[in-house]
């Protein structure tokens, strides 16, 4: 991101039902959190939102796609 902020995103293990558990958060250039990380279960191929980052006077809002 321009600002220097990373997004983090982890799958961390399969789930029952075709997706994954996975973590997401954005920092701050030195390390500290801007986005606090989140949980979530995402399914492969179905998008899910990590949205709160400002950016030109609006609100930028990801969507994220699991692939395998």
């Amino acid at each position: 991101m321009l600002n220097g902020r990373v997004l983090h995103v982890t799958a961390v293990e399969p789930t029952s039902e075709h997706g994954y558990r996975v973590k997401a958060a954005i920092t701050q250039p030195g390390g500290n959190a801007y986005l606090k990380q989140l949980e979530l279960t995402a399914k492969v191929n179905e998008p899910f939102f990590v949205a709160g980052q400002q950016f030109h006077g609006g609100t930028l809002i990801l969507a994220i796609t699991l692939r395998r």
